[in-house]
């Protein structure tokens, strides 16, 4: 995650002086953990989910975007196929 967000987006990484991206981000229903979540004046704006280039069904990838959108709101979010080697 760092590689493109910070590296490539210049997002700041926790803990870092005024960060905007932290990583381990807590759902606040169900305290299920995506992979990070950016965030402006403190408030989550997205949530970052890294999935492997091998997954070969989507559905999961759909149902834990979905849990996680409508239980982190204003949030966007997105899963990314990043290849964690």
């Amino acid at each position: 995650m760092e590689d493109i967000f910070v590296k490539v987006l210049g997002y700041t990484l926790n803990p870092a002086e005024d960060f905007n991206l932290t990583t381990e981000f807590k759902n606040r229903s169900d305290s299920k953990k995506a992979d990070g979540a950016i965030l402006r004046e403190c408030e989550v704006i997205a949530v970052i989910e890294l999935k492997s280039t091998k997954m070969k069904s989507m559905d999961s990838i759909v149902n834990q975007a979905s849990t996680t959108k409508t239980t982190t709101p204003p949030a966007v979010t997105s899963s990314l196929p990043i290849s964690r080697n």
